[in-house]
């Protein structure tokens, strides 16, 4: 199987884009500056240990190549007329046009008994490596500074940690908590009467690209992992639920390792609610909302309470304007 990749690798020339050091790195307070450092070298590690080339080597065709790829194969996958060689030769060309390292193809391609889950995971891993790649390759000056990465980072003051105290169910300790806005996101963010403080959990090396580029709603046309209500963005009212999907060692949904891991709080419009599960259980249908179903319906959002069919309660946003990251949370074992 190696020698199959190796024969569709396409030939990258090598970016004249200046490589970012921890040096080059020029925001003033140190714990700021800290928590940066440790986000891009998270991103950078997990870059450096799953392709072949450098992200400065890699261009925006490719990026949009490969990401055509994902759809793509989202697409065969949801349409039901798919093999195990239909939907591996799309994989194969996904991992060559970037070319991939791999300690063992088994964990990257489909067995003649594949399950459509294992794909969608499988999928799911690729489109979140994809966005990690993306906001490394954007074209850098030669100084990263809060402003070039588009957001405004300060230290949370002790308001701030009242009022996630007072809005949320975290413990408030001694934790490292930052003030994050992003500036693309707050001008599209869509304010209104009710909004809410919810958690959103994911892995330290994906948190650089979810601060620069916001939440998206992806992938586009299949279910993935736990989204038992569409292709949307999920938040808990939880903290313990959002950092299951955390690097915190022993976190439950992505089996962390690590020492240190990062929650956030959004702030969501919420809007009207759909309160799905109020009278009925969980259907299969219920997979397939959208924000057009959601309007039909007369409401904007979706709520789901925790009980027979959910471990715990999700607010499921279908526009990704309605959300917008406030904090950053610190964690530890």
């Amino acid at each position: 199987m190696k020698s199959k990749l190796d024969k569709g690798y396409v030939e990258v020339k090598k970016s004249t884009l200046p490589i970012t050091k921890p040096t080059d790195i020029k925001i003033t307070n140190s714990e700021v500056k800290s928590l940066v450092k440790f986000l891009l070298k998270s991103a950078k590690t997990h870059i450096e240990a799953s392709y072949k080339v450098e992200a400065g080597a890699v261009s925006q065709g490719q990026i949009v190549k490969a990401q055509n790829l994902i759809d793509e194969t989202y697409a065969l996958l949801r349409s039901g007329n798919h093999t195990q060689s239909s939907l591996n030769t799309l994989l194969r060309e996904l991992y060559t046009v970037i070319p991939r390292r791999m300690s063992d193809t088994r964990k990257y391609f489909l067995q003649e008994t594949y399950q459509e889950a294992f794909v969608t995971e499988l999928l799911q891993a690729e489109q979140n490596l994809l966005d990690t790649l993306t906001s490394q390759t954007k074209r850098k000056p030669a100084k990263i500074t809060l402003d070039t990465l588009g957001l405004e980072i300060e230290v949370a003051s002790q308001a701030d940690r009242d009022l996630i105290a007072k809005k949320t169910d975290f413990k408030v300790g001694s934790n490292r908590i930052f003030k994050v806005t992003n500036k693309e996101t707050e001008k599209l963010f869509k304010k209104g009467r009710k909004t809410k403080l919810l958690y959103h959990g994911t892995r330290n090396c994906n948190w650089m690209a979810v601060l620069q580029q916001g939440l998206k709603i992806r992938p586009k046309g299949v279910q993935t992992t736990g989204s038992m209500f569409g292709d949307a963005i999920y938040f808990a009212n939880k903290a313990r639920k959002s950092i299951g999907y955390t690097s915190l060692k022993g976190s439950y949904w992505a089996g962390g390792s690590e020492a240190v891991g990062y929650l956030a709080i959004f702030e969501v419009n919420t809007g009207k609610e759909w309160n799905i599960l109020k009278n009925q259980q969980h259907q299969n249908w219920m997979m397939r909302i959208d924000q057009n179903r959601v309007k039909q319906e007369g409401f904007d959002t979706v709520f789901a309470k925790g009980g027979a069919d959910l471990r715990n309660d999700e607010y499921v946003v279908y526009d990704a304007s309605r959300c917008t990251i406030r904090y950053l949370i610190e964690i530890k074992k």
